[in-house]
């Protein structure tokens, strides 16, 4: 903890625990769904999403609110037309 202007405590430096993913070159399925018209995050994603993992496991794993991977998950299902998580796989098996 570090002293903050009036003597407030705020932590300096901590991520709260959470791990941010670093951004490389995107894989293979990342570029489908780009290809799709998702943004780089909303294909992030939408690649969590295949892999199975809940809306709190990858908010855990790509470093965002739970609240952050609703909206995007929205958004994926709002440009891909799909109504449910399994329809993501499958438009990219396809």
């Amino acid at each position: 903890m570090v002293r903050i202007g009036r003597g407030r405590k705020g932590t300096a430096g901590m991520d709260g625990g959470r791990r941010r993913k670093k951004r490389g070159r995107p894989g293979k399925h990342t570029c489908v769904f780009l290809e799709l018209g998702l943004t780089r995050r909303e294909a992030e994603v939408a690649v969590q999403v295949c892999k199975g993992l809940c809306n709190k496991e990858i908010a855990m794993e790509l470093g965002i609110s739970e609240t952050t991977v609703k909206k995007h998950i929205s958004n994926i299902f709002e440009k891909m037309e799909v109504e449910r998580r399994q329809e993501i796989a499958e438009r990219l098996d396809s």
